[in-house]
């Protein structure tokens, strides 16, 4: 029984910390598109038709 739980809260461990890096993989992409948007001139239209 032990070693289920074991199992079981080293999986959780694992999905939350993966899912906290794809977070702030998506975070980070978020960021730097919006750099790059604002670096363009695509971007100035996209500031202002938002």
């Amino acid at each position: 029984m032990n070693k289920i739980k074991l199992l079981f809260g080293s999986f959780i461990i694992l999905t939350g910390a993966f899912f906290i890096s794809q977070q702030a993989l998506a975070s980070n992409a978020l960021i730097e598109a919006d750099q790059y948007l604002q670096k363009t001139s695509a971007g100035d239209d996209f500031y202002a038709f938002q």
